[in-house]
């Protein structure tokens, strides 16, 4: 289970995220990050630990993690935020497959 002050984070992490997306027009993208919120705002811990290991966000080509923004600023961004995304992942030992192989890519 996930805790209030955890929650809390990966709301704020994953609403980053949103924003940077949206403002770039992504918006299946955002309306899947606003599901994720959901899940957690509804504590339905199991679906959202299921869905945030997902290919729509560390999958393959068209994923969220290898969006590449226009705006270089608005990219580091969106990287630093999943990365602190992958992080909190990490530390309450939620990552899945693909999620391991891309935290070796995109945390330093």
């Amino acid at each position: 289970m996930i805790e209030g002050n955890q929650s809390i984070k990966f709301i704020e992490i994953i609403s980053n995220i949103i924003n940077v997306l949206k403002d770039e027009s992504y918006l299946s993208q955002t309306d899947f990050l606003v599901h994720l919120i959901d899940s957690i705002n509804r504590e339905n811990f199991e679906k959202f630990i299921q869905d945030i290991n997902s290919e729509i966000l560390w999958g393959g080509s068209g994923a969220i993690w290898e969006i590449e923004m226009r705006d270089s600023k608005k990219q580091d961004i969106l990287m630093r935020n999943l990365a602190d995304l992958i992080r909190q992942m990490k530390n309450l030992n939620m990552l899945g497959k693909r999620a391991k192989s891309v935290y070796k890519l995109i945390v330093k």
